[in-house]
């Protein structure tokens, strides 16, 4: 039970730090739709005591909110554009307004609600714990200065009206809201997993689970683009002699292996830091992303050639791939790379396949 329960403070943890400047943008604009709500129900609230009690008892209490809100206001009305991007602006800004809003909620409570349970302290509580989200230590922290600070004021400021049933239910909606906010954490985790998931099944080729061709092309020219000047790389295409026998003869399930076992053979003689995809029927790409010897290319090449002779799928061996390489020292693009690799792939077949051919730009 405490093993999954740590795994699952680690997912949380992992996903806000992975998430911390979408979710920091996000938490600064809760920020500006909590102050406009705060803004209509205040107003609502005022006028719903007159309406009720048929009269209105002016207190100096009542101006802390709307001071509180319209100081963020011109404070953050040029700040926010320019730094919601900034994870301390971010905390700063959030952190600080939740707590002085907090503080007109216990006055509130202690000025105007005289005698009776306090309400607004604990509902404002628990609706910023719904609504911000942080590392779950900050969270902590801060839910406790809070639960810290409304017992301390209420004592100093309103020593006649504070009893331990308030301290005791300061301590409850703690729990509540702490609650309240790794349930939604847990909800928004578990969507960025999901979509994290999803997001790795389009870019994955669901039988042989190396890169499909759009994410292999856009993981390679990613690569390309960041390349220094004298970086030295390769792409090579190797496309699997005479698979439609293997199809026709054997049937697709056992196609189907093969080609699953060709794709552990490619990561097997290829390095984990090198892209490899499967673009098509039976063709694979893979982009050297650093030089290799030509000698070691060759033995490599050969290597596969003998793994595949020697491989049997059930009825069905043994096998051979042609392979066309590009060795790329001129910084090339995409295209340029694929158009000479295609080249050699090309001189490989009419070499009588079986066999590589490099080509240099």
């Amino acid at each position: 039970m405490f093993e999954t329960i740590f795994e699952r403070y680690d997912e949380m943890e992992t996903f806000t730090y992975e998430n911390r400047l979408q979710i920091s943008i996000r938490n600064v604009r809760r920020r500006r739709l909590i102050a406009k709500i705060l803004s209509v129900f205040y107003l609502l609230m005022l006028s719903a005591s007159y309406v009720i009690t048929g009269e209105f008892i002016w207190h100096f209490v009542y101006l802390a909110l709307p001071a509180v809100l319209l100081t963020y206001y011109w404070i953050t009305k040029y700040l926010d554009a320019k730094f919601e991007q900034s994870m301390v602006y971010s905390k700063i800004i959030c952190y600080s307004f939740y707590a002085l809003v907090l503080t007109c909620g216990i006055l509130y409570d202690g000025y105007v609600r005289t005698g009776r349970t306090p309400v607004c302290y604990f509902m404002l509580f628990m609706a910023f714990s719904a609504c911000m989200v942080d590392r779950i230590r900050y969270i902590a922290l801060f839910d406790l200065f809070c639960t810290i600070l409304f017992p301390v004021l209420m004592m100093n400021l309103f020593p006649e009206q504070f009893s331990p049933a308030d301290t005791a239910g300061s301590v409850f909606v703690l729990f509540l809201s702490f609650g309240t906010y790794l349930l939604n954490l847990a909800v928004q985790t578990d969507g960025g997993l999901d979509s994290k998931i999803l997001r790795d099944k389009s870019m994955t080729d669901l039988l042989t689970g190396l890169f499909n061709k759009i994410a292999f092309e856009t993981e390679t020219k990613t690569f390309l683009s960041k390349r220094e000047e004298g970086d030295v790389c390769g792409l090579v295409i190797l496309d699997f002699d005479n698979f439609k026998h293997v199809n026709d003869h054997f049937g697709h399930q056992t196609g189907d292996e093969v080609l699953k076992e060709f794709a552990v053979v490619l990561k097997d003689y290829f390095r984990s830091k090198d892209i490899i995809g499967r673009v098509g029927g039976d063709e694979f790409m893979v982009l050297l992303t650093n030089s290799i010897p030509r000698e070691s290319l060759d033995s490599r090449c050969e290597n596969i050639q003998h793994t595949l002779r020697t491989m049997k799928i059930g009825e069905a061996g043994p096998f051979s791939c042609s392979i066309g390489i590009a060795i790329d020292t001129a910084r090339s693009d995409f295209q340029t790379l694929y158009n000479t690799a295609d080249a050699a792939l090309y001189q490989a077949k009419e070499n009588g396949k079986a066999c590589h051919f490099i080509k240099e730009i």
